[in-house]
């Protein structure tokens, strides 16, 4: 599992057996104090990620928004054409889904 290199996933699996415990014990109408830790910031902490990393600023949020406007365009449009060959399809996805981040910053 390359993608977990330098992970401490028995750390991680600790973590998420404190959660299981309580998540059952508090099922069970128990009082008991929840792990200091969610399981989202569990996952955060041992893959080494902040909370900053997931930041996502206005601009990049809106370019994303646009993005998949258009792509639900080009698929509304591929379904909707009956006349263009396979052939021009395959080029003007490949010009649409094969973009760079520079073309976004312009």
């Amino acid at each position: 599992m390359k993608i977990f290199k330098g992970v401490d996933l028995q750390r991680m699996v600790a973590r998420f057996n404190e959660q299981r415990k309580f998540i059952r014990r508090a099922g069970r109408g128990e009082s008991i104090k929840p792990p200091a830790e969610s399981i989202r910031d569990a996952w955060l902490s041992v893959l080494g990620i902040t909370s900053d990393m997931l930041a996502v600023s206005d601009k990049e949020l809106e370019n994303y928004f646009q993005y998949s406007r258009a792509v639900d365009l080009i698929i509304a449009c591929k379904e909707a054409a009956g006349r263009v060959s396979p052939k021009v399809w395959q080029e003007i996805e490949d010009r649409f889904f094969n973009w760079d981040a520079e073309r976004l910053e312009g």
